[in-house]
């Protein structure tokens, strides 16, 4: 579909033409977004190798119209730290010429905000992983807001419990090396798999609108127009033993679902509102929301698997 734009729900500056002068792909640059850090989301999102296409910047004023004949030169994205100006890119091969590039059809798993239960219907599970994170962490691990009785920092899970089932198949236990869980266990309330975070971090991580990446030196990567978040990295205690820390490949995979959502546009990922009145029925406002069949299983799934984990 030639001239097709991708519809975001989101501010987009960045804009990734193919050939044919589709977009597949877009970004948000907040200020620091380099070529270098491009190219491993461009990793993540296309299915033809990175070098075997190259970014030409267009040459039109606003949306292009012949992308293909009215663009500059090829950027290098190997080790090329420039930030990336905003505006439109066509994609095409080194040379110059039209390339197809597949897009990843991979969707994030859907999520809800996860906050531990509290009260009478915590578990024993719950409140242990909840403490610990506490105690690892101390502070909002993202901005660093700390606060002495918790009012305001929830501890966070990087995979979600929505996902058991996911959690277990996929053999996510095996990347641990926390030694506090019981064999029993299936492992994803480890501290390893929480971050405490302040509740907008938490709404932010929650909707993949804010990620970790661990291969980035645990740069803290904003997909959204928040400058609060630029040029942050992840709070780690350092007398903390490694087997405690916060897992590598969990970091890695948020962000992998994270680049994933955020750069295909969010196109067929539900968008939920999150934002109850004191008081209201959760279940009526579930049921009255689009795709509120697929949310009312995921919050339900997630409240279950907090006595099944």
């Amino acid at each position: 579909m030639p001239d097709h734009r991708i519809e975001s729900r989101q501010k987009r500056n960045i804009h990734f033409l193919n050939g044919e002068n589709d977009e597949i792909s877009s970004a948000f640059q907040t200020g620091s977004l380099t070529w270098v850090e491009m190219s491993q989301r461009m990793d993540i999102v296309f299915e033809l190798p990175a070098e075997d296409f190259a970014p030409f910047r267009c040459l039109e004023n606003g949306d292009p119209k012949d992308p293909v004949r009215r663009h500059g030169p090829p950027i290098s994205l190997q080790a090329n730290n420039n930030v990336i100006q905003p505006g439109f890119y066509v994609l095409l091969s080194p040379a110059g010429e039209p390339v197809r590039i597949p897009v990843n059809r991979q969707m994030p798993l859907p999520r809800t905000v996860s906050r531990p239960p509290s009260g009478s219907s915590a578990t024993p599970r719950s409140e242990k992983f909840r403490d610990r994170v506490r105690n690892r962490d101390g502070r909002c691990v993202i901005t660093g807001i700390a606060d002495p009785e918790f009012l305001a920092l929830e501890a966070a899970h990087i995979f979600p419990l929505a996902h058991l089932e996911l959690w277990v198949s996929g053999k996510w236990k095996q990347q641990l090396s926390d030694d506090d869980i019981d064999t029993s266990e299936s492992g994803i309330n480890s501290v390893q798999n929480g971050l405490l975070l302040d509740s907008s971090a938490h709404l932010f991580f929650d909707k993949y609108a804010l990620a970790i990446d661990p291969d980035n030196g645990y740069k803290v990567v904003s997909f959204r127009d928040a400058p609060r978040y630029e040029n942050l990295t992840l709070i780690r205690r350092h007398n903390i033993p490694a087997k405690y820390q916060p897992c590598r490949a969990l970091l890695k995979h948020h962000f992998r679902m994270a680049v994933l959502l955020n750069m295909k546009g969010g196109a067929g990922y539900p968008e939920w509102d999150e934002d109850y009145s004191e008081g209201c029925d959760q279940v009526a406002e579930i049921s009255e929301s689009d795709q509120g069949k697929l949310r009312f299983e995921t919050v339900l799934a997630e409240r279950l698997n907090h006595l099944l984990a």
